[in-house]
């Protein structure tokens, strides 16, 4: 099942940019770790192992017990397991891209019980290799180059599967895409998929909700009621505010056409990626709206439990993680990053001074093209340059309270 690829959408941030304000790519990773995690918390705010433990099993433990073919339970779910496949790029120990794919495999029984929705699997599985295979492929040059450039971080396009629904009706879930071409950070986008589990084909918007007139205020009022700290971030930045208000009509339009969204046992979830908010500082989110708080908006059609919602972390099982599948880069690595004791430009630079007399402390030259201020690199880890706190103490400058940008190190 191929996702719609928003290039568009994919910020890569310019050299200079980050050498003033880098971010963290842990930093990163634990922004998102806080997000699409709606399959772990359960409807009712419970975790998925509460009533059904979701442990990770090897995949030969797996084939012999859980997907052994065995009567469906009776109860209109759907099981399944779930494999993460990493792969990476690389030239000898040096990792030019990394990524990963999920394979999902359906019980014996469930199989057999929706053929269509098995074939659908099958090709979205063999989809999500080639996908992959041809990204890292296709991004070896561009990757080589960022490598020998002195930076030293690789690219990434890394997935997360996010479980929503299994049942006779319905079998949904979310992909979260992070995706990272140089820059200051990477970007992470979402992906919906909502299939009839009887028919294998894609259930269109339209089909769960009846109307959209007036459904962007709603996901305005719930998306803030359940992200608080959108409040405060709003309160500094109006326009963003607005600017998201107006995005979610076009989000709308053309049966949805521009919104990221699940359909799970209680409601829909709505997943909104990188700057959709209006900058990256305030990341990724996401809401859910439920059937029984606006029945006026959805069909009948999925409105199938009105109380003791599944847990679909009871439904699926994660095995361990698959081996590393490697590819061989053709071209090589010309330098190491790691090398050196800040003597290059890479550890040491000077930011030549283009005229910047407003902003600067008396004392400092501010004829155009004289170097006044120098940077040096502080960590490997990060595109970190520079504390601005500690920078802005020496140098007799006070900062903003809030910073356009920031990895908070």
């Amino acid at each position: 099942m191929k996702r719609k690829r928003d290039w568009s959408l994919i910020f890569v941030l310019t050299l200079c940019f980050s050498v003033l304000f880098g971010c963290g790519k842990a930093d990163d990773a634990a922004k998102h770790s806080e997000q699409g995690q709606l399959w772990e918390e359960e409807q009712d705010g419970q975790t998925a192992g509460e009533g059904g433990e979701n442990t990770q099993r090897s995949s030969e433990e797996e084939t012999d017990e859980s997907l052994s073919d065995q009567p469906l339970p009776g109860d209109g779910l759907i099981r399944y397991t779930l494999e993460n496949q990493p792969c990476e790029l690389a030239d000898g120990d040096t990792v030019l891209m990394y990524g990963n794919y999920y394979q999902v495999t359906l019980s014996d029984a469930d199989r057999k019980a929706y053929p269509a929705l098995q074939k659908h699997i099958e090709e979205s599985n063999a989809d999500e290799e080639k996908e992959l295979v041809e990204l890292l492929e296709q991004s070896e040059a561009d990757a080589l180059e960022m490598m020998n450039s002195g930076w030293g971080i690789a690219f990434e396009e890394s997935r997360e599967f996010i479980p929503v629904r299994a049942d006779e009706n319905v079998f949904s879930y979310a992909m979260a895409y992070d995706s990272y071409y140089g820059g200051a950070h990477g970007f992470r986008n979402y992906q919906g998929f909502n299939l009839d589990a009887k028919t294998g084909e894609a259930i269109s918007f339209s089909d769960v909700v009846k109307k959209t007139d007036g459904f962007s205020e709603v996901m305005y009022t719930e998306l803030l009621a359940q992200n608080e700290e959108l409040a405060d971030y709003f309160g500094e930045f109006e326009t963003d505010k607005e600017a998201l208000f107006d995005s979610m009509a076009e989000m709308l339009a053309d049966d949805a056409a521009g919104l990221k969204w699940a359909l799970g046992y209680d409601g829909i979830r709505i997943y909104y990626q990188d700057y959709a908010m209006g900058s990256y500082a305030a990341g990724s989110q996401e809401e859910i709206i439920r059937f029984s708080d606006y029945p006026e908006y959805f069909t009948d059609t999925y409105v199938n439990y009105k109380e003791n919602y599944p847990k679909i972390g009871d439904q699926v099982t994660v095995l361990e993680d698959a081996a590393t599948v490697r590819l061989d880069s053709t071209g090589h690595v010309e330098i190491n990053a790691d090398d050196g004791d800040g003597e290059d430009w890479w550890y040491d630079i000077p930011i030549a001074n283009p005229g910047w007399e407003p902003y600067v402390k008396d004392g400092i030259d501010t004829a155009a093209g004289k170097p006044s201020v120098r940077l040096t690199e502080i960590s490997h880890e990060t595109t970190d340059w520079l504390n601005e706190d500690v920078w802005a103490r020496e140098n007799g400058f006070t900062l903003p309270a809030l910073l356009p940008y920031s990895d908070e190190s």
